[in-house]
């Protein structure tokens, strides 16, 4: 009767692991949908971006979901992220103010 009692108890704690595991993993999935663009309409969504030193300059960014180049980010008032080392689009982000950085480390 003690052995059952011990696998039972096993088996339980491995479920738990288990499930916290997969819930960890559910809320630490890029890209995550965290608002709507009061402007646009269009959803934000935050990213996980590396650069040319991953994964020791991964940063994350919230930027406009589906908004695939500079050219549509600028049609729809937008401000292009860019990456600063190779220049490469990251993403829209909606534009706080004429001085903010276009071009973000990382």
């Amino acid at each position: 009767m003690k052995r059952k009692n011990v696998a039972a108890i096993a088996v339980i704690a491995l479920a738990i692991v288990l499930v916290s595991t997969l819930l960890y993993m559910a809320n630490n999935a890029y890209p995550k949908v965290v608002g709507v663009d009061p402007k646009t309409g269009l959803r934000l969504i935050q990213i996980q971006y590396c650069s040319d030193v991953c994964p020791e300059f991964t940063r994350t960014f919230v930027v406009l979901e589906n908004v695939t180049t500079a050219e549509k980010c600028t049609e729809i008032g937008g401000q292009g992220g860019r990456d600063i080392a190779w220049h490469g689009y990251i993403g829209c982000r909606p534009k706080e103010n004429e001085t903010s950085p276009s071009e973000v480390a990382g």
